[in-house]
């Protein structure tokens, strides 16, 4: 899979409300090729990231990145179902870019359908992870559809855990949203913060927050 938006956006927004001197366990579910968790790696200075990834290949070409970047000592790759996989302690954060692509036709290639698709992990699955795995005061972040975020939204309440704050993506100003970055974590809260980023002024043309946002990773902004 190549660099995209929504694990950029991710990647970016994640923990914003933590400082970037905090010591964290950080785990980022589904990593592919290692984007999101090295991006945090470089937001969190401190920070200690797990990354899993079902897949043999991006899974090695994820330690590859890992190895290869300036953050290397604070990364590690789990080659898991996440599933079935174990750690010795529960994660401050927990960030996801999930298979959401539920009804739609698949792509040809199988690896690039097994990461776009619900078939290897449904929402329930996901909430059953994360809550698992989540610590009491711990948050989790995950972009998907705006169509499928009230589905997500109930399907984590189901296991404990509850929609903080949800952030819509619109392509510009005038379309509606394509994304929601949602947070979840275990309070009772019931107001849910809610605020929106825009991503284009005219086509190629990014707005001002877009670009704020996201030039401390890309060379050309």
């Amino acid at each position: 899979m190549k660099v995209g938006t929504d694990g950029v956006l991710l990647g970016a927004l994640a923990g914003n409300e933590l400082k970037s001197d905090d010591e964290l366990k950080m785990l980022d579910i589904g990593t592919g090729t290692g984007l999101v968790s090295l991006m945090l790696a470089q937001r969190f200075s401190k920070a200690q990231i797990t990354a899993v990834e079902i897949d043999n290949q991006a899974s090695e070409q994820a330690t590859e990145n890992f190895e290869k970047s300036p953050f290397a000592s604070r990364l590690r790759v789990v080659n898991k179902d996440i599933r079935e996989a174990k750690f010795d302690s529960l994660f401050d954060v927990i960030v996801s870019n999930p298979p959401y692509f539920v009804d739609s036709l698949k792509a040809p290639d199988q690896k690039r359908s097994m990461a776009r698709h619900t078939d290897t992990l449904s929402f329930e699955e996901l909430a059953i992870s994360v809550s698992r795995l989540l610590s009491p005061e711990g948050k989790a972040v995950i972009i998907i559809p705006y169509d499928a975020s009230q589905t997500l939204i109930e399907e984590f309440g189901k296991h404990g855990l509850n929609n903080i704050s949800l952030v819509k993506v619109k392509p510009n100003e005038v379309k509606t949203p394509k994304r929601s970055i949602i947070t979840f974590g275990r309070n009772d809260e019931n107001e849910v913060s809610e605020s929106e980023i825009i991503i284009e002024k005219s086509p190629r043309v990014y707005t001002d927050e877009f670009c704020e946002l996201v030039s401390p990773f890309y060379l050309k902004f």
